[in-house]
This record gives structure tokens, C-alpha cells and sequence, in this order.
């Protein structure tokens, strides 16, 4: 119990009374272990103590939960996630993303292919005569002015880093939330 390396070893037999005590009375850490521990076994109550609380906890404490909902993550979760998406903390909404781009074939995966779809347009297979050989290339057609839909669902995508464009940051960001699958199905070809 002393080292913080092995404490799942000493919580391990706790009952979902106690997980729901130590959320309840805990100091932060205790409850984030908590809440991962009733994700595991009952994710729908996990999520519901975040719920019940949410209003209530500073941003930090929310990226927290939001992150630590990762284990037992499945599609009951994405309605909450929808929500978060309008929460005032940037780190919030994007912890939010990184989980709802998780989902398979929810309503925030298909709008991100949708937006991944109108900026990476086409495959260039390769070509070439004799000797000179181009390889393949992707063809990108960045967005002429992104609607709230992108400033919503692409959270931290409105002022790039020194030295990076104001479009290609925005691209990236479309293009990161879509899984590398996605592209070898749409184009046809593996990741090489």
C-alpha cells in the first residue's frame, strides 16, 4: 500500500460500494483509479458518476474523467462525448475527440471521414517512362473557410504552431482524427 506502483494490487478486491465511496470521498487520483476500475466492470456506471458531476469539476479534473473513460469505451459513450464537444476547455474537447474518433461508424466518425474526404481528394497512382519514375501522390484540396462544424469537431485547430500554415494545420488535424484503414480502403492501396 505504500507504493503508488502497486496499489492496484491492494484495491483489487474492493466491491462497487467502496469504488463508489472512494469516488464520492477520494482525493483526485483515488477517484480517476476508481472510476477506471467500475469502467472495466460496469462502463454505464462509470459514466454516469462523470455525469452526475461534471458541472461541478474545474476543466482539469474533467480532461481527467473524459480520458480515463478510454477503458470499457463503446458507442453508449458517444452521446456524452457529443456534449462534450461544446464544453468551454479546449483540452477538454479535444480529450473528447481523441475518444469519439475511437468510435467506429458513430456519427463523429462518419462527419470526420466526410471532412477528411473533401481535403484528401484523390490518389495519383505512380507513372513513369523509361527511367524517371513519379511516385504515387495525394491530392489535397484545403478548405476555403472551415464552418463551426470544423471548430467544433476539430478543437485546437483555429491557431497553428510557429511556423506551420493556418491551412495545412487544419488539414492535419481533419486527416488525424480518420484511421489509416480508412484511406488503404478508399484508395486501394497499403500504407507503402
Amino acid at each position: 500500500g505504500l507504493n503508488p506502483a502497486w496499489r492496484w494490487a491492494v484495491t483489487t478486491g474492493r466491491s462497487e460500494e467502496d469504488e463508489e465511496t472512494v469516488w464520492e470521498e477520494g482525493a483526485s487520483e483515488e477517484r480517476l483509479a476508481a472510476l477506471r476500475r467500475i469502467r472495466r466492470q460496469d462502463p454505464g456506471r462509470g459514466l454516469g458518476w462523470v455525469e452526475e458531476v461534471w458541472k461541478s469539476e474545474k476543466a482539469e479534473a474533467r480532461t481527467a474523467m473524459v480520458e480515463a473513460l478510454v477503458n470499457g469505451l463503446s458507442s453508449a459513450d458517444e452521446s456524452f462525448f457529443e456534449r462534450v464537444l461544446d464544453d468551454r476547455s479546449v483540452r477538454v474537447r479535444e480529450a473528447a475527440v481523441a475518444l469519439l474518433a475511437r468510435i467506429p461508424g458513430g456519427a463523429y466518425a462518419k462527419r470526420a471521414m466526410a471532412r477528411a474526404d473533401a481535403v484528401l481528394v484523390e490518389y495519383e497512382p505512380p507513372a513513369g517512362l523509361l527511367r524517371r519514375r513519379r511516385a504515387g501522390r495525394l491530392v489535397v484540396k484545403p478548405p476555403e473557410h472551415p464552418d463551426a462544424g470544423w471548430r467544433r469537431d476539430l478543437p485546437g485547430s483555429e491557431k497553428p504552431p510557429q511556423g506551420v500554415g493556418e491551412q495545412a494545420w487544419r488539414i492535419s488535424h481533419a486527416l488525424a482524427t480518420v484511421p489509416p484503414g480508412y484511406w488503404e480502403e478508399r484508395f486501394g492501396v497499403g500504407p507503402s
